[in-house]
């Protein structure tokens, strides 16, 4: 079956996706025109290719795996994906076959994960894909001639096949039938495509000996690098350093990511599968950390500042970064820290584009400094897009001397968006991702501008995104002062103390918490998320800047007001689009009301904990309330979280990437307010794009 579809009927599309058979493979492309979608659609080769993939599956032995949770796996020019079929993982797969800027795209449904990236790291996707890719657009690689279509290392059943304007239905006994007058109006009887304008069948082959060519394999070669480095937070990206020969394999990627929506704040998590925790069971061997302490939250992690034992206004002594290494583990104090250092078999570095090329550099070396020449090297992973905002000081880390041997000139590019859905409001965040001030972003900007009567409607009510840390402050200061009428604001002032962590190493001696510096432990909450003092007053905008009321739907960036105090003083925080989750009643989970569309929480002070290096099994803790003012955040601050709804102020914006990083923050347009906008403001980082453009995308 060959079908079009209009690119506006999102419902059938995805119909079409979420519906095809186990093991069934889709072939889909969006053109501007429905001749273009006809001629591509009428392909000979492109047929005779998915019936050729169709009758392989048919005739190979079946897969089996006990574990059934079906997914879809998608291949496109520039990545390998695997969806979920539940509404919420089907989204950026739609937004893909909708975007005529991806190209064709391969589905194939699976009853499980571990069976769909079986499928995804072989070649049988790839090679289907260079055939019903053909032609490509302008500017893309030439197409190499190809021989058969591959399996994979062990196909499923039998499946459909098929081939569509949007979305292709399945093809029946492993063969195309040509579209009739009842699948598609024909437009033309000529394609600027192919040779001739109808389709004539040729002598049946059995696969393998279709006369088409020989495909060139590229040699395998040992690799230190798979970058994802992708497209903002619509892009999930990571790079890893696991230097081994590229292998077909039969499990998911060793770094499982679950970057997905949960409600309106993105959940981020960067863990280790189970198969991995067998791998490296020993506490210590694997860390995550990240730039700020709001992005460690969000990951689940710590600062690499804490973890490395740098200061908070710790700069280099000397410029090379291994003498700097060794001066450093030469003091005092970083004996302990060594020994931490030499247990790290993985570190999990997130927002990598925060990460200036000088600490990353020493942060290697640290790492290879501390281990003895007969442990086996540590794997780096990193997470982020190096077109969005970068570090504060300092050139980014992807032009640090080690970050060749690390990852090679190679990155992993996944496409799947996982904030927006709207297809034009995508199309406009990658737009100004590469700097450029399209119709797009134009048009974005116009549908979502506010000024006078309008903007002073939302003015002390919405959350502000701005460039500068002293904007911030005078907007908050400006609404506090507002809701307090001229009264005294209240405070909380927090309650810092050290205690022994549960969590620690049972095989050591406790630590002797009495021996703790108030140095050591002011140093730990150094990049706290919660600050020494809350100003707070009736109806003040707060942000939840913790994950313990995630159950509830309210997570780390959740954004809501004070409506009332518990007699005790307890303030009570108002969080609207969200809803009581089932079997939970008003008074359980820290619930003190709750509505159709909106819950109240009780927010009494809560512990926030670090630990302290220098006394191995001693945390630094701090009692305070779980939010900061809101009215108004840094766009640096914003960058890993989702908001649902923010006015952005961007005609200030004073490095490349914030006006993009501030756009990608909210999900849906109308959550999206834009208060001032500079065209000449939206830039890209030149080097940024020069390295994406020579690296190798896996």
């Amino acid at each position: 079956m060959c079908v079009i579809h209009n690119w506006a009927d999102a419902t059938e599309i995805a119909r079409r996706v979420v519906t095809a058979e186990n093991h069934g493979m889709l072939a889909t492309r969006c053109f501007p025109t429905q001749k273009d979608a006809l001629c591509w659609l009428t392909n000979p080769v492109h047929t005779e290719a998915m019936a050729a993939a169709a009758a392989l599956v048919r005739c190979t032995e079946p897969v089996v795996d006990d574990c059934y949770d079906e997914h879809i796996a998608v291949v496109t020019r520039s990545s390998s994906s695997c969806f979920g079929i539940d509404s919420a993982s089907v989204a950026p797969a739609l937004a893909m076959v909708r975007d005529p800027l991806v190209g064709a795209c391969v589905f194939r449904r699976f009853a499980s994960k571990s069976l769909a990236w079986r499928w995804l790291v072989g070649d049988a996707g790839r090679c289907l894909l260079e055939v019903v890719g053909w032609p490509q657009g302008d500017g893309a690689r030439p197409v190499r001639r190809i021989g058969g279509i591959p399996g994979s290392t062990k196909p499923g059943p039998a499946s459909t096949a098929a081939s569509a304007r949007s979305i292709g239905g399945p093809a029946r006994d492993g063969r195309p039938p040509p579209p009739s007058a009842d699948d598609c109006e024909f437009v033309s009887s000529s394609c600027a495509s192919w040779t001739g304008g109808s389709h004539h069948r040729r002598p049946r082959h059995e696969y393998g000996a279709t006369p088409l060519g020989k495909r060139t394999v590229a040699p395998s070669r040992s690799f230190s690098g798979v970058a994802a480095l992708g497209p903002g937070e619509g892009h999930v990206s990571g790079i890893s350093s696991v230097a081994r020969e590229r292998r077909v394999a039969v499990e998911p990627p060793m770094i499982e990511l679950d970057l997905t929506d949960g409600g309106r704040n993105k959940r981020r998590r960067l863990g280790m599968s189970g198969r991995d925790d067998l791998r490296y069971p020993a506490e210590g061997e694997v860390v995550v950390l990240a730039p700020t302490g709001t992005s460690a939250k969000t990951a689940g992690g710590m600062t690499y500042h804490s973890f490395f034992g740098f200061g908070r206004d710790y700069n280099p002594e000397r410029l090379d970064p291994s003498i700097e290494a060794a001066r450093l583990l030469q003091t005092a104090r970083f004996r302990p820290i060594k020994a931490r250092l030499s247990r790290v078999r993985a570190v999990l570095l997130d927002e990598v584009s925060l990460v200036g090329a000088d600490k990353f550099g020493i942060m290697h070396e640290l790492l290879s400094q501390a281990r003895s020449d007969a442990s086996r090297p540590c794997l780096w992973f990193a997470f982020g897009d190096f077109l969005q905002l970068g570090p504060v000081k300092g050139a980014m880390a992807f032009t640090a001397p080690c970050w060749q041997r690390l990852f090679g000139g190679s990155f992993l590019d996944l496409p799947g968006s996982f904030r927006q859905s709207d297809p034009a409001f995508i199309r406009a965040v990658r737009d100004a991702r590469v700097g450029n001030c399209s119709d797009a972003v134009e048009g974005l900007v116009k549908d979502c501008w506010v000024d006078g009567s309008k903007y002073e409607s939302m003015r002390y009510d919405v959350l502000h995104l701005m460039p500068h840390h002293k904007g911030v402050i005078m907007h908050n200061r400006a609404c506090l002062q507002r809701r307090t009428s001229g009264a005294e604001a209240r405070s909380f002032v927090a309650v810092d103390d050290v205690e022994q962590d549960p969590d620690g190493d049972v095989s050591i001696p406790p630590p002797a918490l009495a021996a703790v510096s108030g140095e050591s432990r002011r140093a730990a909450l150094v990049d706290c998320v919660a600050p020494a003092v809350v100003l707070h007053y009736l109806h003040a905008r707060v942000i939840i800047n913790t994950n313990r009321r995630k159950a509830l739907g309210v997570c780390h960036g959740s954004v809501g007001f004070i409506s009332s105090y518990e007699a005790d003083g307890t303030p009570v925080v108002r969080l609207d689009h969200h809803t009581l989750p089932a079997g939970v009643d008003r008074g359980q989970s820290g619930v003190h009301d709750a509505g159709d569309s909106w819950i109240e929480i009780a927010c009494p002070p809560v512990k926030f904990t670090a630990r302290i290096l220098a006394y191995p099994g001693a945390l630094a803790v701090r009692l305070q309330v779980p939010f900061v003012l809101g009215w108004a955040t840094t766009i640096h601050m914003s960058q890993s979280l989702s908001i649902s709804r923010a006015v952005l102020d961007l005609a200030e914006c004073f490095e490349a990437g914030m006006v993009q990083t501030a756009l990608s923050r909210v999900p849906t347009k109308s959550g999206l307010h834009i208060k001032s906008f500079a065209s000449s403001r939206l830039r890209a980082d030149h080097n940024a794009m020069k390295m994406y453009g020579e690296w190798r995308r896996l």
